[in-house]
Parts: C-alpha cells; sequence; structure tokens
C-alpha cells in the first residue's frame, strides 16, 4: 500500500501481522517514514507471538492497549475482531497444537510442537503473574527439555 492510501486509514482498524510476534488488530494512530512504518493501538489479538525458539522462551507478544509498529507491508485494513485477553489466546493455541500433536508424538518434528506448548504454558504463568501483580518477568531457561 502506498504512504497516501495510509494516511487514510489514520483512526481507522486496521490488522497487523509479524511472523513472530502475532497478528494483532487495532487502530493506526500514525504513519511516517519511507517506507513507512505504522503505529498501531492494539484492541484486539488474532494470534499470539511465537513464545520460544530453540526451547528458550524469547518474546512476550503485545496486549491489548500497548502500541505496535510494523513495516508498510504488514499493516492492513480489517474488520476483524480480536480476543482481548492474551491467556485465553494463549489457551486456545495450546488446543490447537495439542490438535496438530495427535498421532504424530514420534515424529521427528515433535520437539517443536512439545516446546511451543511448554512455552505457551510458562507465558500463561507470566501473565497471570502480570495480571495479579502488575509486572511481566521474561522467564529465562529452556521451556521445556528438548530431547531427540
Amino acid at each position: 500500500m502506498k504512504i497516501a492510501d495510509a494516511r487514510k486509514l489514520i483512526g481507522k482498524r486496521v490488522m497487523v501481522w509479524t511472523a513472530a510476534n502475532g497478528n494483532y488488530v487495532g487502530t493506526l494512530i500514525e504513519v511516517a517514514g519511507s517506507p513507512w512504518r505504522g503505529t498501531v493501538k492494539i484492541d484486539g489479538i488474532l494470534l499470539a507471538a511465537h513464545h520460544s525458539e530453540f526451547g528458550q522462551v524469547v518474546r512476550r507478544g503485545f496486549r491489548v492497549g500497548e502500541l505496535i509498529e510494523a513495516g508498510n507491508s504488514s499493516i492492513s485494513a480489517t474488520d476483524a475482531e480480536g480476543v482481548t485477553n492474551y491467556v485465553e489466546i494463549l489457551k486456545n493455541n495450546i488446543l490447537r497444537l495439542e490438535e496438530l500433536l495427535k498421532g504424530n508424538e514420534e515424529s521427528p518434528n515433535a520437539w517443536a510442537l512439545f516446546d511451543s506448548i511448554a512455552a505457551n504454558k510458562i507465558i500463561i504463568e507470566a501473565e497471570e503473574r502480570r495480571l495479579a501483580t502488575g509486572e511481566w518477568k521474561q522467564p529465562r531457561g529452556p521451556a521445556r527439555p528438548i530431547v531427540f
């Protein structure tokens, strides 16, 4: 999308796609730069961040009310509604991953599903702690022991 078209979306509902940090919906707040980037105030979560890499929890993801900045090809107009509760989206993600795992437990790549499920559980704990105390601490160490 051209920057002139993006400027017409300021104040309107957009989707933000990222490869690893999740997919979100919200209001486009600002457009700047060349190539342009946009800032979006999140009001819904479509897909949680991919929290783990190589057995380590490495990302937090974004929450409703936070701002996310993304490049021009990652922002598009939308009418989609997202989930507002990050714990809910993580629990849904665990169910989806467990379905993918069924019947594939012996696959050489099953470790990635196990790792993602474990990371989502760790992030649920961290998010519940944040909701209770206001403090979010990124867990350190392996999401689960990886056995090949």
